[in-house]
């Protein structure tokens, strides 16, 4: 199945069924405004998971952090990574 993207007129005006889709579907959808992306709904259990992994990430960043190991905050992960090519020929 593709990535779903509706606009936030849809979604104010079919709410009931898209989470109807949501619920069987179990995939995001992108919601957008002006045709920019603004929001992305998912299901509840998806909202769960990753809210437990977060915490997961949390816990082991303390343990690495009290066990004296260096710990990049998110932001300095990602700017080491835009600066490496994703593909060699």
């Amino acid at each position: 199945m593709g990535v779903k993207i509706l606009p936030s007129s849809e979604v104010r005006d079919r709410i009931a069924s898209i989470l109807k889709e949501l619920s069987r579907d179990k995939e995001p959808i992108f919601i957008t405004q002006y045709s920019r992306a603004k929001a992305v709904l998912v299901g509840i259990d998806q909202y769960n998971a990753l809210m437990d992994l977060i915490e997961d990430l949390e816990d082991i960043a303390d343990f690495r952090t009290a066990e004296g190991e260096s710990v990049k905050d998110f932001e300095e992960f990602m700017a080491g990574l835009e600066g490496k090519s994703s593909v060699s020929a």
